[in-house]
């Protein structure tokens, strides 16, 4: 088992809890989507998994080790932002350089200008990060979020200011990638498409799930059940 959430609680201040008991599990390769309305927690349940956020209760086990106590395995975790973090005033090689040398990457100008040529980003290699488009940016990220080659990548809104050619690319790659990959969309299209498994976050807790949905239900039947459990 590649990951195991465990009772996972998370409120802010004395507000109403924002995760109320979220338990669920992956495997390695597995695909999970999560969808819920706006506001409903699903961001920051990412960060919770990734070790970016401490919850007030739970268990976070990702390859059998206990992540809030041991947080080197974060190491073998990639995650995306909603929005890029990056040192706008850097290139984009620059920035995937000192990224790849936190992780400790071996051979680190090879992997870096390796990773350039497989997100198509490599012609962009001397522009720095302030110059680029969004959707250039939201590459950028993507390549550098498995820059240490993870075995789980965690991925918040994707699909965002992507063009065409650059969601046909990810998609690829999604489908292509040699880990377990937790995500969130607002598209139907993209969770239907891509996802193995979908968990659906209501009211601060799993409230519903579906497996495969490709294989158990029609693309038209997908739609109406996608809006009637929202």
């Amino acid at each position: 088992m590649l990951l195991q959430v465990n009772n996972v609680k998370k409120a802010y201040k004395k507000s109403e809890d924002v995760l109320k008991n979220i338990s669920f599990h992956m495997d390695s390769y597995e695909r999970i989507a999560i969808i819920g309305r706006n506001g409903i927690g699903k961001s920051t349940l990412l960060k919770i998994v990734s070790g970016l956020l401490i919850p007030n209760e739970g268990e976070i086990l990702f390859q059998k080790q206990d992540l809030l106590k041991n947080p080197t395995c974060r190491k073998d975790i990639g995650f995306v932002f909603t929005e890029p973090i990056f040192y706008e005033s850097l290139t984009v090689e620059e920035n995937l350089i000192f990224l790849a040398s936190l992780y400790k990457v071996n051979s680190i100008k090879h992997t870096v200008t390796k990773k350039m040529e497989i997100f198509n980003i490599y012609d962009y290699r001397q522009k720095k990060i302030s110059a680029l488009s969004s959707g250039m940016k939201q590459k950028v990220q993507i390549c550098a979020a498995t820059i240490h080659n993870p075995k789980l990548l965690i991925m918040d809104e994707p699909f965002n200011k992507l063009d065409s050619l650059s969601l046909e690319f990810l998609y690829e790659f999604i489908l292509n990638f040699e880990g377990g990959i937790l995500f969130t969309s607002h598209d139907k299209e993209h969770v239907y498409n891509l996802s193995t498994k979908i968990l659906v976050l209501k009211d601060g807790e799993i409230s519903h799930g579906m497996e495969y949905p490709k294989e158990v239900i029609s693309h038209t039947d997908f739609y109406k059940w996608y809006d009637e459990i929202l």
